[in-house]
């Protein structure tokens, strides 16, 4: 009885081990088979360039995508504007260098003041800029004082400017973004620096008073030999008032303070007229619009653009064109022919018959470029003796 109970005993230990046997050699193969596919996962993530490692103690089984991080950007220099100061100095610099000689001509001396530099408006980005510069005149000329427009463009670490009247400005009026420059103001911009001026061109001007009104003509003194006599006139009287010679936008010059400065209306013919030595200028914005018989200001001394001081209260009134004066030699306005002659050097205005002499009141016809025919000639009646009854 003892003998079989060992006998079964040692059998059922026989069997447990090779039971024991199986079994580890099954859990080897499972880890084998788990080692291999995490080692097959991480060669495929390797391969794929997505390799990261993981945290300890956890396996990881897969990479979520991520975007691709771009180079961290330079900033442009062309998008980064310098000071306001930095433009106002190279846009004098550039006046003096383009419009120099002519004032020097028109002055007989040698400009003596920097040109004022406004600016009339900058691009959201402050990469463009469109603004106004004039050269001040003596204190001893009478003479409407050198203005031009300027277009300005920060353009690889510097500035790329042009004046008005001159072949580089109409394209930068193009190239400049509509949010800054409207469309139908960059047509008149260029229109202004453009086209030439001829002796009719002024038609549908008025004189800048109010219509039928008579105001004082006072015609150019000025000490230099290039000075016209009808280069630039000026007019004081009746209730003071200036108004727009016809429709156009205003672009003010030298404006030191608000209520001053000369103001600058470029009308559809391309064509500009200026008005100088004014007090309690309008309020009209740069750029904005005003239509003939517009209130511009009133008749004053300012010289915040220079020239000689005048006497009395009054608008000096001249007509300009792109980079030129336009002399009023030929032109009608309000009705009026003006005439010059150089000896002697005289100007004066008519209209038929009627002529209108410096010192001496004319009255302002209105928008019309019709000339009154010369009243009829009236021949000479005979004396009649009448006999007495």
């Amino acid at each position: 009885m003892a003998r079989r109970h060992g006998k079964n005993t040692v059998v059922f230990l026989e069997r447990t081990a090779r039971l024991a046997n199986r079994v580890a050699v099954a859990g080897m193969v499972v880890v084998m088979v788990i080692v291999l596919s995490l080692v097959a996962v991480v060669e495929r993530v390797l391969l794929a360039g997505r390799a990261e490692a993981p945290p300890d103690g956890e396996i990881l089984l897969q990479i979520p995508e991520q975007s691709p991080r771009p180079p961290p950007s330079t900033p442009s220099r062309t998008r980064v504007a310098p000071p306001t100061e930095t433009l106002t100095q190279q846009v004098s610099t550039f006046t003096l260098a383009q419009r120099g000689p002519a004032a020097r001509q028109l002055y007989g001396v040698r400009p003596s003041r920097p040109p004022v530099v406004g600016t009339t408006r900058f691009s959201r980005d402050r990469t463009w800029a469109l603004g106004t510069t004039a050269i001040p005149a003596p204190t001893d000329q009478p003479v409407m004082p050198q203005v031009t427009l300027f277009m300005a463009r920060w353009d690889e670490g510097v500035w790329r400017m042009a004046l008005s009247g001159s072949p580089e400005f109409s394209p930068m009026v193009r190239q400049a973004p509509v949010a800054m420059i409207p469309a139908a103001e960059k047509r008149l911009l260029i229109r202004y620096s453009d086209a030439d001026a001829d002796s009719g061109s002024a038609e549908g001007l008025m004189l800048p008073w109010r219509t039928g009104d008579a105001w004082t003509i006072m015609a150019n003194r000025g000490a230099s030999e290039s000075v016209r006599p009808l280069g630039a006139v000026a007019f004081r009287g009746g209730d003071g008032r200036v108004l727009a010679a016809g429709d156009g936008r205003l672009y003010r010059f030298c404006t030191t303070e608000s209520d001053k400065g000369l103001l600058l209306v470029i009308h559809p013919n391309g064509l500009a007229t200026q008005y100088y030595e004014m007090t309690k200028v309008t309020d009209v914005p740069d750029g904005g619009t005003v239509k003939q018989g517009d209130y511009l200001g009133r008749i004053g001394t300012d010289r915040s653009c220079g020239g000689a001081p005048a006497g009395r209260p009054q608008v000096r009134f001249a007509i300009r064109q792109g980079a030129d004066d336009v002399p009023l030699n030929g032109l009608r306005i309000g009705g009026w022919t003006f005439q010059e002659r150089a000896k002697p050097l005289l100007g004066w205005a008519e209209r038929g018959v009627l002529q209108v002499m410096p010192g001496e009141s004319m009255a302002n016809f209105g928008p019309t470029d019709i000339v009154p025919p010369d009243p009829p000639l009236v021949s000479d009646i005979p004396d009649i003796t009448v006999e007495e009854k």
